[in-house]
């Protein structure tokens, strides 16, 4: 954002501000709705596919008020994606080793880290619009590999 639409760092804090507002509303609001009316599975493959596709989005459209708006939308999505695979790893085992899953997605967490250290030092190289583009790919074909797993059998 600094680079693409010179932001300032209070600009910059906004942006993140509503990333914030899309994680709020995705884990109060939005993930109580769907609880209610969709399976764990179905949560997580469509949020799967909606932050792909906002990033791809968000790769493509090159307006600054549109960028704010799909952040929300991404964040809002991601953030129910994200607390629904936490379910599916946890309800894959017993009881007895939930504890476990949970501390290895901990682990696959911190390597996510190490990943996105990465490929921040790839901006060198790459413009950010590809990489974010890239990002949304793997997840558009995440879910549908999820959904292949899962919904299909």
């Amino acid at each position: 954002m600094h680079y693409s639409f010179r932001y300032s760092n209070w600009q910059l804090g906004l942006f993140q501000t509503m990333l914030g507002l899309g994680f709020a509303l995705g884990i109060l609001i939005g993930m109580p709705f769907a609880a209610k009316r969709f399976h764990i599975e179905t949560i997580a493959v469509v949020t799967c596919l909606l932050t792909g596709a906002g990033q791809v989005l968000a790769a493509l459209i090159p307006f600054e008020y549109l960028q704010r708006l799909i952040a929300v939308f991404i964040a809002t999505a991601d953030i129910m994606a994200f607390s629904s695979f936490l379910t599916l790893f946890s309800n894959a085992v017993d009881k007895s080793l939930q504890g476990w899953v949970m501390g290895i997605s901990g682990s696959a967490m911190a390597v996510a880290w190490v990943i996105s250290g990465f490929s921040s030092n790839l901006l060198t190289l790459f413009p950010s619009d590809y990489l974010i583009l890239i990002g949304g790919i793997c997840l558009i074909l995440s879910g549908f590999f999820l959904y292949c797993k899962i919904i299909v059998p």
